[in-house]
């Protein structure tokens, strides 16, 4: 049992109350952001996909670490899940102005 076996099935810890009542907390937020997005008055000069961007960041890796899955579609959302990750990662960095200059900057 090697390293690819542990990442393709689910912890031994994980209580199926856990697995599917965190799916649907996230859902959830899912559901909220897209109702805050909708509201958001044309005159937002702020960013309105960071929500989306965390939200769906903490769904792709609950649905690759939480269930077990056949291999291929598990190595599939493994890969999702970290390339999600690190798009998510550039994605704040970039916005919150550690690298470049900063949207919020007043001129």
């Amino acid at each position: 049992m090697g390293i690819r076996s542990k990442r393709t099935e689910p912890s031994q810890v994980e209580h199926p109350v856990y697995r599917y009542g965190m799916l649907i907390v996230v859902l959830v937020l899912l559901v909220w952001q897209t109702r805050v997005y909708l509201s958001l008055p044309s005159s937002y000069d702020g960013d309105p996909y960071g929500g989306y961007v965390v939200l769906l960041m903490l769904l792709f890796n609950h649905l690759a670490s939480a269930f077990k899955w056949p291999k291929g579609i598990a190595t599939a959302l493994w890969v999702l899940a970290w390339s999600w990750i690190i798009f998510s990662l550039f994605y704040i960095l970039i916005l919150s102005g550690i690298w470049g200059q900063s949207r919020m900057a007043v001129p």
